[in-house]
């Protein structure tokens, strides 16, 4: 899973949103 190592790096600077990221698509649907 070369997703979870640029998610660690990626964790530093998008924080929660790295964690979030298939419902970061849609916003909409978290609000």
């Amino acid at each position: 899973m070369e997703t979870v190592n640029n998610h660690r790096k990626s964790d530093r600077k998008w924080g929660n949103l790295a964690i979030v990221r298939p419902p970061s698509r849609r916003p909409e649907n978290r609000v």
